[in-house]
């Protein structure tokens, strides 16, 4: 990081990162409403609130984990291929019921099944820098920002890319392609 980066980050902290407000959802809602959340307001992951409090995060990649999970699941149970000529007819039948079972399966998954309970978050005032190094060391790529008890944003990769980005190109304009 060159040195004039370094000291504009030391200024800025997690509420001049964060996007305001953040959409959140509650932990009874299914996947398919989940989906639309993620799609809708163009986010990776949502803040599980329950009664005005944080109670986990869930991101596209648990719905992911959960869908593959369930396939694992009914393949597994699944008969196996009969070459018997006669019994093809009760293979597929047994095959449908499983599909019948797996999709019912899926539609009553909810939130609070997939998201992760242990969140970490950072304050409004922490600085960018410690913002950046803690999604680093946890491996994480949203994280809740709190002014005292009230979720007042996330920060994202996406949006550390983004400063880098708007910092860099105002040492150097020529990187900034559109």
């Amino acid at each position: 990081m060159s040195d004039r980066l370094k000291a504009e980050s030391m200024h800025q902290t997690a509420s001049d990162l964060m996007r305001p407000d953040p959409v959140t959802i509650p932990p009874e809602a299914t996947l398919a409403e989940l989906e639309r959340e993620l799609v809708e307001h163009r986010v990776g992951g949502l803040p599980v609130m329950q009664k005005g409090r944080l109670i986990g995060f869930v991101t596209r990649t648990d719905i992911v984990r959960k869908l593959c999970l369930e396939q694992a699941l009914a393949e597994a149970t699944a008969a196996p291929d009969q070459e018997v000529t006669g019994a093809q007819g009760a293979v597929e039948s047994e095959l449908g019921a499983i599909g019948a079972q797996l999709g019912h399966r899926l539609a009553n998954i909810r939130v609070e099944d997939v998201m992760h309970r242990k969140v970490w978050s950072v304050d409004s005032h922490e600085p960018i820098e410690n913002v950046a190094k803690k999604m680093l060391t946890l491996r994480i790529h949203h994280l809740p920002v709190f002014e005292g008890e009230r979720l007042a944003g996330i920060i994202s990769t996406f949006d550390l890319a983004r400063f880098v980005a708007e910092q860099t190109s105002a040492l150097t304009p020529e990187l900034v392609a559109t």
